[in-house]
């Protein structure tokens, strides 16, 4: 009897184990999902959804409305090629080796049936024509949490060739029209259009230009090219054609264009209406308006001059989309078809990412002409994402040839494609926390170096760090002087070396040598590690490489602007240096050399460039000649307060060059572990310790806070209990979270797990 009772004990104590086994392994199998992949769904519980990655997929809308409104409205050139180029450009971006992104081509009919179900992303590469039911499918797509990138024109056209307006554009992305961009060298503004009628082609000049030629351009050429110029002006007069009724014949074209007013006559065919409305092929003319904007075509400027059709564009720092490109990073922009430029309506749910303006070519600076000229702006439009391109895709950039513009475009576009797809984006940031802006004030002596004198005790008295270049000869007996200088900020070595035929690398070498040992004198031996030539343009290798052999130099300064408002590491064998390149007008470029112009206007001027460089999120280096501003200390004065009260980390030429030197030795990666945790892995490269640095992730989707942990499984150790946790910041209503990091010492890294907290996040949810 006793027997088969120890059996029901035994089987009944195997099965309670068996089920209190099965319930302990469920729990640890929860717990370290958690600890994984922090908080999840229910469906995330399933083994068989471990590992399993949904790999986002893109429709790429084929517009045949495009093409159509295209050949019915074009003047001159009814071929569609430039829509089956634009969307090869995408074609063969998404499919590029380090994207693999899957994506299918649609249909218009695809659109208005509203067949995006499966599609995470929609782009509109430059589709000019949209239906209204379009319109509709893709302001509901956004509405669902569908992201969208549209480029160019998107919808001002209806299929049937009528004119919408921007009311798609202004409407889903939070923006108004402003206008569209001029295209031409920077140097000039241009307008063109097609006319019916004839003239002889040819370079037009405007007849009060014409009258007051002092010589004939073309003395000296044969009798048979003087009877066919004279043949073409008399013509010309003859055709009394109205667009150039106002302008005289000047030269045949092909030839190099004047640098002042000018007008462009060619001869086409162009399907033009009548009188009666009915369109036919005409003898037509296209005029290029081009008007001089660049001031005096013989002053030296130390500006770039582009191509025709092509504009800078200039990127702004600390967003998800320029997320590791240089802020203020200025990219070439192929507009030969205009880009649009337009104002940000709607900061609650739209950011600008780029803007037209550029400071080096185009007028006077004021906060309108850059907040009026954004030309990439991203947001949210209901439950979606957007981006917006006021320009194509292939516009961007010149090639594969320009090797620094491709790798950033590069990042631009990954970037683009990760915010759509709602992956993290991670960047350091190009300032010490909390500061989103960098400010130096240089003052440069040509000769008398006493004429610093005033803006030395201005800026002493501000406590703002100055930097100073002054030639080592001339400062002889000034030793006061220049101590306190450095005592400020820093001192440099101001001379005449640029070139390579300033003598070979050594040679070179020798007397910044002795140059700088001069300066060291004055300054009781403390290093000298600056250097700024006199001569405006680009320093030859020959002298950056007598930088490097002469030793401590460790940043220049040339007179000429780059592709970035930000410093620059120089490449081998110049690694050593870092260039700090013109990021707003000089003194001298503003005054014209004349320190009697208005120092109001001045310095109106310079309080513009000001708010520009911090809206950029780049730096401002404001230069300044002792014989100018530095006799209007008041300008100098009001720089530095204003960049102490702004966001700007001011620094001297040293300093600056140190901080930028740890910037590029730091890199952060992020990872997402699950629907609610992401891995943030942060590195200082550096053989320095790392201080006041801070990066940015741009999240998936909005949080409401985040759990930051430095290990992996920590389940019963009480949060935060003895760990360093650095404090954060949510940004753009809860989807970029900021986080310093106070101190990273030589080649240190650490690791953070963050739970991403919020409605979407609750942990053991059913519906993801």
């Amino acid at each position: 009897m006793a027997l088969p009772r120890l059996e029901r004990i035994n089987t009944l104590w195997f099965v309670t184990l068996g089920v209190t086994a099965l319930a302990a392994a469920i729990l640890v199998y929860i717990l370290l999902l958690e600890s994984a992949l922090g908080a999840f769904s229910i469906r995330d519980a399933s083994p068989m959804a471990i590992g399993e990655t949904a790999n986002p997929s893109v429709a790429l809308l084929q517009s045949d409305y495009t093409k159509r409104v295209h050949r019915e409205l074009n003047l001159r050139d009814t071929t569609t090629t430039w829509v089956d180029e634009t969307l090869l450009s995408w074609r063969e971006f998404l499919i590029e080796k380090e994207r693999q992104i899957s994506f299918r081509d649609i249909s218009d009919t695809d659109l208005e049936q509203g067949s995006l179900e499966d599609y995470d992303v929609l782009i509109l590469p430059s589709v000019r024509a949209m239906s209204d039911v379009q319109i509709q499918r893709v302001k509901e797509f956004m509405q669902d949490g569908g992201s969208v990138l549209a480029t160019w024109t998107p919808g001002v056209y209806r299929p049937d060739g009528s004119w919408r307006g921007w009311s798609f554009v202004e409407e889903a992305f939070g923006v108004e029209f402003q206008g569209f961009v001029e295209r031409g060298v920077g140097n000039y503004r241009v307008y063109t259009d097609t006319f019916p009628g004839y003239t002889p082609p040819g370079i037009y000049l405007p007849e009060y230009l014409a009258e007051n030629e002092s010589s004939d351009p073309f003395d000296g050429t044969s009798s048979r090219d003087f009877l066919f110029r004279e043949t073409q002006r008399t013509e010309a007069r003859a055709a009394d054609f109205p667009p150039l009724r106002t302008y005289e014949w000047n030269d045949t074209l092909g030839t190099n264009p004047p640098t002042r007013d000018y007008a462009r006559a060619e001869i086409v065919r162009a399907p033009l209406r009548n009188t009666a409305g009915e369109r036919s092929m005409t003898d037509a003319v296209k005029v290029t308006y081009f008007t001089w904007i660049g001031g005096d075509p013989t002053a030296q400027i130390p500006y770039p001059r582009t191509n025709a059709g092509v504009r800078r564009f200039t990127l702004r720092g600390n967003t998800p989309m320029t997320a590791n490109v240089p802020s203020g990073y200025r990219v070439k922009i192929q507009v030969y078809n205009p880009g649009v430029k337009v104002r940000v309506t709607e900061p609650e749910r739209t950011q600008s990412g780029g803007f037209w303006y550029d400071f080096a070519t185009d007028d006077l600076v004021s906060t309108d002409a850059v907040e009026n000229t954004t030309g990439m702006a991203y947001g949210n439009y209901g439950k979606g994402r957007f981006v917006y391109l006021g320009f194509q895709r292939n516009a961007m950039g010149v090639g594969p040839e320009d090797r620094e513009d491709w790798r950033q475009l590069g990042k631009l576009f990954a970037n683009m494609m990760n915010y759509l797809r709602r992956k993290p984006v991670i960047w350091v940031h190009d300032w010490p926390y909390p500061y989103t802006a960098g400010g130096m004030i240089t003052g440069v002596a040509e000769d008398n170096v006493d004429a610093l004198g005033s803006a030395v005790d201005v800026l002493e008295a501000e406590n703002f760090p100055g930097t100073w270049f002054v030639q080592p000869e001339n400062s002889q007996g000034l030793s006061s002087l220049v101590s306190r200088m450095y005592d400020v900020g820093d001192v440099g070595v101001y001379d005449t070396l640029r070139t390579r035929s300033d003598g070979s690398t050594s040679t070179q070498a020798q007397r910044l040598q002795r140059m700088r040992s001069t300066l060291e004198g004055l300054v009781g031996g403390r290093p000298i590690r600056g250097y700024r030539s006199t001569e405006r343009g680009m320093l030859s290798n020959e002298t950056m490489g007598g930088l490097v052999d002469a030793g401590v130099y460790t940043y220049f300064l040339p007179d000429s602007i780059g592709r970035r408002t930000t410093p620059k590491l120089m490449g081998e064998p110049f690694e050593s240096l870092t260039r700090i390149g013109v990021t707003t007008r000089s003194d001298k470029d503003i005054l014209g050399g004349d320190a009697t112009i208005s120092m109001d206007l001045a310095s109106s001027l310079i309080q513009d460039g000001i708010r520009r460089a911090e809206y950029e999120g780049g730096l401002f280096n404001l230069i300044y000649s002792g014989d100018l501003l530095g006799q209007n200390p008041a300008v100098i004065r009001g720089v530095a307060r204003t960049l102490k009260s702004g966001n700007f980390w001011n620094a001297s030429g040293d300093e600056m060059a140190h901080w930028w030197r740890l910037h590029q030795g730091l890199n952060a990666d992020v990872e997402q572990r699950g629907p609610s945790r992401i891995f943030v892995r942060v590195s200082n490269d550096n053989g320095n310790i790392a201080e006041n640095a801070s990066i940015s992730i741009a999240l998936g989707r909005p949080v409401e806070s985040v759990n930051i942990r430095p290990e992996l499984i920590n389940i019963f150790k009480v949060f935060g209990e003895g760990e360093d946790i650095p404090p954060y910041e949510l940004h753009e209503n809860g989807t970029v979270l900021v986080m310093p990091i106070n101190e990273l010492k030589p080649q240190q890294y650490r690791i953070f797990h963050i739970d991403l907290i919020g409605p979407e996040t609750d942990p053991f949810r059913i519906d993801r």
